[in-house]
């Protein structure tokens, strides 16, 4: 067999006697230890038994390659260990890293200046531990380190910090996945909190990424992460649960934290949006959410937040503290307290998709603070028939109690709401109200929040309490960790694409809201040129009749459901700043009746409320908003948003009829059923009836059609009617060994991926992932679409895209 040492260690349990047998494991400790439930065979010392240099002069990589191995635990004592590159292990049992310093921050990784690449990878296998340390990134804004910590079940990481600036389109954070459907991991006591590049979406970085390969358990406890670039914890698009609780968030652009899905939960943790008070300028911002409950495609039903605090101190955009997004079905907020001194939403239901179960149970929430916006309620449900308010408290300085719009079914009872306006706002709903009292003061909520505050262990997080937490966190330091979006299957293109809608109608959830104001853009009301409302109309870029025009300030307006990015809005309409595609920062703009008289709906108690259909929840992002171009959804039912920050020409053809969103530009031609430009930075936006027939584009473009990014390769029929698996998978990824190697991999991609039955079946392949082992010095080959996200490989592979060979660190 032509295995090497360094391949053979990697290949983890099955490996590990037969290396013992011929004398080549590490030096060890006589005995062994348990850890966090984890028993270990032998622990060696970094220093004494190793060899490596605490002085972080002399690399350390030599050394933890050798000695990584199944059964070991590997003390470092306190120190700096230099580490050069990436070390990836696969198939490891009862492994684990630890430092041995009173705190995290005694044991330090670091790396050298301008070093963009994952630290470590542990995948497959089981019973993982990383424990006490903190990987340095330092304040260069280039040093950029992450970790994959993925096995089938067992993950244990306690005290652990990424330390540093993170700097934009460096690594993501973490990648976390359990590969079992019946594994856990536990996450206690992660800090990333040393602040980062925000704005410019997507090219910030995540803290914490869980992606649709988890498939077991994870909870993630006490942890503190501030100012991501790109989402704090990003885990809405999962196969498994993830449980958080005593965690503290602040200031994390896009979202805090994302999740949705029965199985998973939020709880007894503090969400801060306060951008006056960040590091990063304010306005860098694209989008600052607190938790924000979204499943993308997958359209989980179920969770729930417990015993949050919330609170929105300030933020020139945001979609507000907690935001239930049209693809989350029914949730529960229970005994949680909100403090919102803006006029972004505080609890936000928008309209559902197509759900058997949508419906919003709040029980036991206060909610306080101000609203210079007289129409926002303190909670929003909108299209959730069947709905419940219980046992809750609102007091707020502004606005309305509870609105509800377009449902039957609901309820709100046994509550004190203490608000200006109405109580309770029914929009073309059916609500039953008993016991509500109108005077009276709410709980307030902890702004500095208990969990994860100083990031270190509130105790063994589900181990058999066989060993202590050793790492109480240095609480002075403000040094965090980097994440980003380029491995481990974050969703393709994600971003803040400009389409309200999708599928082109009057509001994001599907719905003809014609008759009904737009919401959810912040700025406050419309005002007219002298920044008054005036009839409901503005000029010089404003809203007339429902229907945007050019120019306008850097608002954000909405007609229809979509958000735009020019003039102000209609009077008394109002606004978050943020649908929940994006960021736009105007006024909303309401829209004509749909018998065209461009009066407002009116609530059957008098009050009148802000229609939160503005902006699509399906994308990720910071959000250019929708402009509207004024054409009927009927006609146009379809929408094609192009982006790109290079000089790139475009030319698409459709069987139908198509227009230009005048708000994206008038340089483009449109002639018949062709549309052709030139991208030059920003959006140009579409809409179109029929099919694309052809779709070209010379240079790099990100491309969302009806609110999903595709990829370009994926548009046109070209006249055709047959597909085939070549035109829909036109990529292929090959890979071989030599004979008597057994080589792992790992591989991810953005879109679909099949493996090429004339060599083998035996890999698995799910949710755009396919796994296997080459084991005869063949060839696996896959095709697929969309672009390669992740590849990992044990030991040495001859690999080739498309036919070419490339190197698999290239990959």
């Amino acid at each position: 067999m032509s295995l090497d040492r360094r391949s053979y260690l990697r290949m983890g349990a099955a490996t590990t006697a037969s290396l013992s047998l011929l004398g080549v494991a590490g030096t060890a400790s006589a005995e062994g230890a348990k850890r966090h439930g984890i028993t270990f065979d032998r622990v060696v010392n970094a220093v004494d038994d190793l060899g490596m240099d605490p002085n972080g002069n002399r690399p350390i990589d030599d050394a933890l390659e050798n000695a990584a191995e199944s059964g070991t635990l590997i003390e470092f004592p306190p120190g700096e260990y230099r580490a050069t590159r990436e070390h990836a292990y696969f198939q490891l049992e009862d492994f684990g890293i630890r430092g041995t310093g009173d705190s995290r921050r005694d044991t330090q990784f670091v790396f050298p200046e301008g070093y963009n690449d994952r630290f470590l990878v542990l995948r497959w296998g089981r019973n993982h531990l990383v424990e006490n340390v903190t990987l340095q990134q330092y304040e260069d804004g280039e040093t950029s380190v992450g970790c994959v910590f993925a096995p089938t079940d067992g993950l244990q990481v306690h005290d652990f910090e990424i330390a540093g600036y993170n700097a934009r389109s460096g690594q993501r954070g973490l990648a976390v996945y359990i590969y079992d459907e019946d594994g856990t991991g536990v996450i206690d006591g992660y800090v990333r909190r040393g602040g980062g590049a925000v704005g410019d979406y997507p090219s910030g970085t995540q803290a914490m990424f869980v992606g649709k390969s988890h498939r077991g358990t994870l909870y993630v406890r006490n942890a503190h992460i501030e100012e991501s670039g790109e989402n704090g914890i990003y885990a809405s698009r999962t196969n498994g649960d993830v449980r958080i609780e005593n965690s503290f968030f602040k200031n994390n652009d896009i979202a805090s934290v994302r999740i949705a899905g029965e199985g998973s939960y939020v709880k007894g943790s503090t969400f801060v949006v306060d951008t006056d008070s960040a590091e990063n300028d304010p306005e860098a911002f694209d989008n600052v959410r607190g938790l924000w409950w979204e499943s993308g495609g997958y359209e989980k039903v179920g969770g729930y937040a417990e015993d949050c605090d919330f609170v929105l101190e300030s933020a020139d955009v945001s979609g507000g503290l907690l935001r239930v997004a049209p693809t989350a079905g029914a949730m529960t907020v229970r005994n949680c307290r909100f403090r919102n001194e803006t006029t972004h939403p505080s609890l936000l239901a928008r309209a559902p998709n197509d759900m058997n179960s949508t419906e919003i149970t709040v029980d036991g929430v206060s909610i306080t603070g101000r609203s210079d916006d007289p129409r926002r309620g303190g909670i929003e449900i909108v299209e959730r028939s069947g709905s419940t308010v219980t046992d809750s408290c609102i007091n707020r300085q502004g606005g309305n109690g509870v609105v509800v719009r377009r449902a039957s079914g609901c309820t709100v009872k046994d509550s004190t709401i203490d608000v200006p306006g109405e109580p309770v706002v029914e929009d073309d709903a059916g609500v039953a109200t008993s016991n509500i009292d109108e005077s009276g003061s709410c709980p307030l909520p902890d702004a500095n929040g208990s969990g994860g505050s100083s990031g270190g262990s509130s105790g063994d997080s589900g181990s058999d309490g066989d060993s202590d937490s050793d790492a109480e966190a240095d609480s002075d330091s403000a040094e965090s960790s980097s994440g980003s979006d380029t491995d481990e299957g974050g969703e393709a293109g994600e971003g803040g694409e400009p389409t309200g809608d999708g599928d082109g109608s009057g509001g994001a959830d599907g719905s003809d809201d014609s008759s009904n104001e737009s919401g959810d853009s912040s700025g406050g009301s419309a005002r007219s040129t002298d920044g008054n409302a005036t009839d409901g109309n503005a000029t010089d870029g404003n809203a007339t009749s429902g229907n945007s025009t050019s120019g306008g300030t850097e608002g954000g307006n909405e007609t229809g459901g979509n958000e735009t990015d020019g003039g102000s809005a209609d009077s008394g309409s109002s606004g978050d700043g943020s649908g929940d595609d994006g960021s736009s920062d105007g006024g909303s703009l309401e829209t004509a009746t749909a018998d065209g008289d461009g009066e407002r709906s009116k609530s059957s108690k008098g009050g009148s409320s802000s229609d939160d259909d503005g902006g699509d929840d399906g994308d990720d992002g910071s959000g250019s908003a929708t402009r509207s171009t004024g054409a009927t959804p009927q006609s146009l039912p379809n929408v094609l948003s192009l982006r790109s920050k290079a000089v790139s020409p475009y030319r698409i053809v459709v069987d139908g009829a198509i227009e230009l969103d005048p708000e994206f530009g008038v340089e483009d031609v449109v002639s018949g059923n062709t549309a052709q430009g030139v991208l030059a930075r920003g959006w140009d936006v579409y809409r179109y009836s029929g099919e694309i027939v052809t779709f070209d584009i010379d240079g790099p473009a990100e491309i969302s059609h009806n609110g999903t990014f595709v990829d370009p390769d994926e548009l046109g029929i070209d006249g055709s009617d047959e597909s085939g698996s070549d035109e829909e998978l036109p990529n292929t990824i090959s890979i071989k060994g030599d004979a008597g190697d057994l080589l792992p991999y790992h591989i991810e991609v953005s879109g679909d991926i099949e493996f090429d039955p004339d060599y083998g079946t035996e890999d698995r392949i799910a949710d755009g992932t396919a796994e296997g082992v080459i084991a005869t010095g063949g060839w696996d080959v896959y095709r697929y679409s969309g672009e390669i996200v992740t590849f990992d490989v044990v030991g040495d592979a001859d690999v080739e895209v498309n036919g070419e060979s490339v190197d698999e660190a290239s990959i």
